[in-house]
This record gives C-alpha cells, sequence and structure tokens, in this order.
C-alpha cells in the first residue's frame, strides 16, 4: 500500500485501530441480527479493534447499515460484553469465500 493511500485512509478514521494480538486472534464474537433478520447467529473471527468499533472476519454477506447485537468476550474471564454494532463496510474475499466487515459501536 502506498504511503498517501495508508494517510489517507488513516484520516478517514476517527478512531485508532490495533490489530488482533494472538490471545485475541482466537477470539469468536456472535452476533445477532435484530428484528425479522434475528433468525441464527453469526459467528466471526474478531481481525482489529478500536474505541470506535471493530472489524470482523465472518462467513456470509451482511447490509450495510444492518444492526446487530453483539457479544465481545473478554479474555480470561466467564463473561461477554453485550453491545450494538452497526455495518458500515463489507469486503468479499473470492479466495477464502469469507467477509471482512467493519461494525461501529453504537451507544
Amino acid at each position: 500500500m502506498s504511503i498517501l493511500k495508508k494517510r489517507a485512509e488513516l484520516n478517514r478514521r476517527k478512531h485508532l485501530r490495533f490489530p488482533a494480538n494472538p490471545r485475541l486472534a482466537r477470539l469468536r464474537m456472535a452476533l445477532q441480527g435484530t428484528g425479522r433478520d434475528a433468525v441464527r447467529p453469526i459467528r466471526g473471527q474478531i481481525h482489529d479493534f478500536g474505541t470506535g468499533g471493530v472489524c470482523m472476519l465472518i462467513s456470509r454477506k451482511v447490509r450495510v447499515s444492518h444492526v446487530f447485537r453483539g457479544m465481545i468476550p473478554y479474555p480470561d474471564f466467564p463473561l461477554a460484553i453485550p453491545t450494538l454494532l452497526q455495518v458500515r463496510w463489507g469486503q468479499h474475499d473470492p479466495k477464502t469465500n469469507k467477509y471482512l466487515v467493519g461494525l461501529e459501536f453504537l451507544s
């Protein structure tokens, strides 16, 4: 990635992102749809996270602006943090047939 492209991407973000360290990379987060889409949870792997949201690798396509209830597991403790997340963007990887999605925390 060029330096100009990286700088443009950093300027677009409101919050810093942190890559998932090896302990967090194993964490899975469950997303439960709201309303009619609440039929089955989507499980995904945390890719990176920040104070404004989380990026996940999931196995099915989701709509931009869709709202999910999420349960973020807390390492070393038997609890998960409930949160509402909104899909801000999604990108399909044809090699793995998975989707990388950006989710924003709703307050």
